[in-house]
């Protein structure tokens, strides 16, 4: 059962990517090619950098100004499959309701479409393989446990510096797979997720009819700390909206002409979130888990600005691994009998 399931959502996956084989490079591609070279040296360490990306693409290329998109895209699609497989078997090590559901949704997700269509996209991949390998790592015991955190924190941390989160995720595992058994099945189990969804909807859909079509980035060097926060987190839970109604996909969205009082408001709820997330750890740890996972992996953001690089959608996919647990759990929920829900 197990494998035909598997077998079936990789078929949907093969032919939800087929036009991948007829595009080429898009902007953003092109200039990775000016900064690409392998810089074997700076891999020596545990020191967050790019440089595994970089060197994939100048080996990728090889003797070629620039490489085939046939075989960047393939690449990026064979790190994706990868990522749904590893996501499954660690919901199936944290015995995880319908585990597989799990690979579906980061497999077939349109939100995740961006970083594997693009080449740019090649490090949020390896980030989100390196962070998977480090979490199943934590499920196993011995020198298995030992082998797969440093290989996984070395692998994240190389592929771009937002990896450094594997120290984040790791603890958070952990902390899950120890923490008190309980019938979580509780009666409003999936009620906090579904006003954050609802809230992040909200956000969302106006964004996408008033400044979907508008071309304005700001560079965030540029700009006051206030403002790159509170563009942050405006562009945070528009993305969390995209989740479940994925409209207006646009890496250049104009964050600018959001009014600032609309994201003085989206600051506002994201703080709430992270209390929400601490007061639930308890009651509701898969909660916890799900959403501590998306705030650990997008917190860097918040705390630094990059040039011309406001929170988008490629950005999103190691967050949207943690995000794609949500599904089978509330599904879970909703099947269980009354008298497990009132546990």
């Amino acid at each position: 059962m197990r494998t035909s399931v598997i077998a079936g959502l990789f078929a949907l996956l093969m032919v939800a990517y087929l036009p991948l084989w007829s595009n080429g490079f898009v902007y953003e591609d092109w200039n990775l090619f000016s900064h690409a070279g392998p810089k074997w040296g700076a891999l020596a360490g545990l020191k967050p950098t790019g440089e595994l990306t970089m060197a994939s693409w100048d080996l990728q290329r090889g003797n070629k100004p620039f490489p085939d998109p046939r075989l960047a895209h393939g690449i990026n699609l064979a790190l994706h499959v990868v990522v749904g497989l590893l996501a499954g078997f660690l919901a199936l090590r944290l015995e995880w309701p319908l585990p597989w559901l799990v690979t579906g949704v980061i497999w077939l997700h349109p939100l995740n479409v961006e970083a594997v269509a693009y080449g740019s996209g090649r490090g949020e991949l390896l980030v989100a393989v390196g962070l998977l390998m480090s979490a199943l790592a934590v499920t196993v015991q011995g020198w298995r446990r030992r082998i797969g955190l440093l290989a996984g924190a070395w692998l994240a941390m190389h592929a771009k510096p937002n990896g450094i989160v594997v120290f984040g995720i790791v603890p958070l595992v952990w902390w899950y797979q120890t923490r008190e058994q309980r019938a979580w099945r509780t009666q409003w189990f999936p009620s906090w997720a579904v006003t954050v969804f609802a809230v992040a909807v909200l956000i969302e859909l106006p964004l996408v009819l008033l400044f979907a079509n508008a071309w304005n980035v700001e560079n965030g060097v540029g700009m006051t700390w206030w403002r790159w926060v509170s563009s942050e987190s405006t562009a945070f839970l528009r993305l969390i909206g995209m989740v479940v109604v994925p409209l207006g996909q646009n890496i250049d969205f104009d964050y600018a002409s959001v009014p600032q009082w609309w994201q003085t408001t989206c600051v506002g709820i994201v703080v709430w979130m992270v209390a929400m997330v601490w007061a639930c750890r308890k009651r509701l740890p898969e909660a916890t888990f799900i959403f501590g996972w998306l705030l650990i992996v997008i917190a860097p953001r918040f705390f630094v600005k990059v040039p011309l690089s406001v929170l988008n959608e490629h950005h999103w996919y190691p967050a949207m691994v943690g995000m794609a647990f949500w599904c089978p759990a509330c599904i879970d929920r909703w099947l269980t009998p009354k008298t497990l829900k009132s546990r």
